[in-house]
């Protein structure tokens, strides 16, 4: 993410809020103010701080960091690449005939609907748009802080975050489910289809605490498939299969020291969405944490 607003190229004094500072020209490294840690990607797409905050001892300007996000989001907005440049860009030839095959076929794509798109709203992009009760939807500015509930740019943001993930759970959990399910009426002669991977099956299933000896290949697949919905479904606290098999024994307890073993997924994103409703939680600070149980 590209942070070019607000660049110190000459020295200068300028003031916030009682306290007076001056930056000299560096040349080619140019200053940029930031109330908070600016997040943007590594060459390999993972977030990482890109620029650390300025911190100015008593200075508790609220307004501070919605200029900052903003400015970080408009900045960002200019790097959205257009279908054109996707074409001119792309290193796979065979993308860019498709791309030029369906303009002229005149077959809407992705590239044309996020073209249509823009500009795109700065506020949704921030993580600072609510759309949870029906007051809203609110958004976070200087005029207005807060949502109607009270909610600041902090908590919005973390309700959000929540809800993406356990939305993510639900359809990642789904699809689990459906192979668990295939997995379990075919060993019970209710699927016609082979369990293929017998050995794969049976240890596994040891991993598991299952016993195998004596059991046939459809006898552990069915109480292995109960195990695994066991986990997906639970809704008293209690072990989790999964974890306790397949988890290194170390991040075992990180987790448990972090209270984010879950108890299942079901459970955990019915404790998401409750948890970042309208009037549940004061603070983005546990939500952030319901967001690692969740993924």
């Amino acid at each position: 993410m590209k942070q070019n607003a607000d660049l110190h190229q000459e020295e200068h004094t300028h003031c916030h809020e009682g306290h007076t500072h001056s930056h000299e020209n560096h040349g080619a490294h140019a200053h940029i103010h930031s109330h908070r840690n600016l997040i943007g990607f590594d060459e390999h797409g993972i977030p990482t701080v890109i620029l650390e905050a300025d911190h100015h001892e008593g200075e508790e300007d609220e307004n501070a960091f919605i200029k900052d996000y903003m400015t970080a989001v408009a900045e960002y907005k200019k790097t959205f690449p257009s279908k054109q440049d996707v074409m001119d860009q792309t290193p796979d030839p065979a993308v860019r005939e498709m791309m030029l095959r369906t303009e002229q076929l005149g077959i809407d794509t992705a590239f044309d609907r996020f073209d249509k798109q823009k500009p795109q709203c700065s506020f949704g992009l921030a993580g600072v748009c609510c759309k949870i009760c029906n007051m809203g939807p609110c958004k976070v500015t200087a005029k207005s802080p807060k949502g109607v509930c009270g909610a600041d740019a902090d908590l919005i943001v973390a309700r959000n975050l929540l809800r993406s993930a356990a939305a993510g759970a639900a359809q990642h959990g789904m699809h689990a489910r459906e192979v668990i399910l295939a997995l379990k009426w075919a060993a019970e002669g209710k699927l016609d289809i082979p369990i293929i991977g017998a050995q794969k099956v049976m240890t596994t299933a040891k991993a598991f605490g299952i016993e195998t000896e004596g059991k046939t290949l459809n006898q552990v697949a069915s109480e292995f498939a109960d195990a695994l919905l066991e986990d997906m479904s639970r809704t008293v606290p209690a072990e989790h299969n999964t974890i306790k098999a397949c988890a290194p024994p170390e991040r075992q307890k990180v987790w448990e020291d972090l209270g984010i073993i879950p108890i299942s997924a079901y459970h955990e994103v019915f404790e998401a969405y409750h948890k970042s409703g309208c009037a549940q939680m004061g603070t983005g600070k546990v939500l952030w944490n319901n967001s690692f149980v969740v993924v």
